[in-house]
């Protein structure tokens, strides 16, 4: 039984070696940003977080790479993961990522796990080159000026072929919020997958593990 089992809905199907891949692209973002995400406030850096994170995972689906397999759906603060932020507080809880007033900073555990996955698997370099890309371009953006960006975006929603203009979605869902934009890849549209070998997999489960003292 995974780590993460009965906290996600049934209909997102979804498995340890999701969640592994989901946890190590995010350690690695946070590796990106210098080793931490921060904004006025907790909540603020929060926004900040799932934004790039839906940057990064928008790219890759539009690329049919399966990396990051978070479901994001639109309300009022614009692409919105709940499965990403409760994987982020069961990071904290475990030690591997901080939090405080004002964000949240990668820990030395959480630092030592991305540095070692990085060198074991060259492989994976697409991946984090698409997260390098969105950093890079957004990273150091505060919040509200990363929203008025991703405002003026347009976007294909998955299982779609009609784009649509965030902002004019994000107005919409006050009458009408949590209308799905993205989610986690089709395995039959799958080119390319962040390559997490069974080790990784058990690995992430043992840090995760409440039961387990480091």
């Amino acid at each position: 039984m995974g780590i993460f089992e009965g906290l996600f809905p049934h209909r997102h199907d979804r498995n340890d070696k999701d969640t592994s891949q989901d946890v190590l692209l995010l350690l690695y973002l946070f590796k990106k940003c210098g080793g931490r995400v921060s904004d006025k406030d907790t909540f603020s850096a929060r926004i900040k977080l799932m934004k790039l994170v839906f940057l990064s995972e928008y790219l890759m689906v539009m690329k049919n790479m399966k990396g990051f397999n978070f479901f994001f759906n639109i309300y009022k603060r614009g692409p919105s993961s709940m499965e990403l932020l409760k994987i982020l507080d069961h990071l904290v809880d475990r030690g591997l990522i901080e939090k405080d007033r004002s964000g949240y900073s990668l820990k030395k555990d959480g630092k030592l796990t991305i540095d070692d996955f990085i060198h074991s698997k060259s492989e994976n370099k697409q991946f984090f080159g698409i997260i390098d890309e969105v950093v890079n371009e957004y990273g150091k953006l505060d919040t509200e000026k990363l929203l008025a960006k991703i405002y003026k975006m347009n976007v294909k929603p998955i299982h779609s072929t009609k784009e649509i203009n965030i902002g004019n979605e994000v107005k919409c869902s006050e009458k009408k919020p949590g209308k799905r934009l993205l989610m986690r890849l089709d395995k039959d549209c799958v080119q390319k997958e962040l390559d997490v070998s069974p080790e990784w997999i058990e690995t992430i489960n043992i840090l995760l593990n409440p039961s387990f003292s480091r």
